[in-house]
């Protein structure tokens, strides 16, 4: 049959416990899985970790077969910038600092998802100069991401903006 299959099929339950491990310098600490493998579906029932002191989980399905559609839900309640730069190396040249979280819809397929999200970051540091407030909403959709800043108190004056970056070439473009 034609169409993109999940790469691994996975029947039954599956669970893993205060699992750990180091890639590279990214720690990765209490790790849990619930998996639920059927035949039409992948039922991720939730993904725990705290990777370098940012708490990551994920929840939802992945319908097997044809497109592989995506009904999933990501979330860092808890993030510590600073630390971002181990997972994200790009991020080390801008000297971010600061606390935050973050919530993301993701819908569509394996190979073209959608994601829409949210990001609040609180007190923190960005380049030499601080914020208090930085509040963004997004999405993604055929590699063309939108993001929205609102209500950002931000090296004290406030911002308000939007940009699209296309995703689609090998250099992203900023629109």
């Amino acid at each position: 049959p034609k169409g993109t299959y999940l790469p691994v099929k996975i029947l039954g339950k599956f669970n893993l416990q205060n699992g750990a491990a180091r890639i590279g310098p990214v720690e990765v600490r209490d790790f849990n899985a619930s998996l639920d493998g059927k035949k039409d579906r992948l039922a991720i029932n939730e993904i725990a970790a705290d990777v370098s002191g940012n708490v990551i989980k994920l929840s939802g399905e992945i319908a097997a077969g044809g497109e592989n559609k995506l009904a999933l839900q990501a979330e860092a309640p808890v993030l510590k910038l600073e630390t971002l730069a181990q997972i994200v190396p790009a991020l080390s040249s801008i000297s971010l600092a600061g606390k935050g979280r973050a919530r993301a819809d993701i819908s569509g397929s394996l190979r073209n998802p959608k994601v829409t999200g949210t990001l609040d970051l609180f007190v923190g540091r960005l380049l030499k100069g601080y914020f208090n407030k930085f509040s963004a909403q997004s999405d993604l959709a055929d590699n063309i991401l939108n993001v929205a800043a609102k209500g950002t108190d931000f090296f004290g004056g406030g911002i308000n903006g939007e940009a699209v970056l296309n995703l689609k070439g090998k250099v992203p473009q900023l629109k």
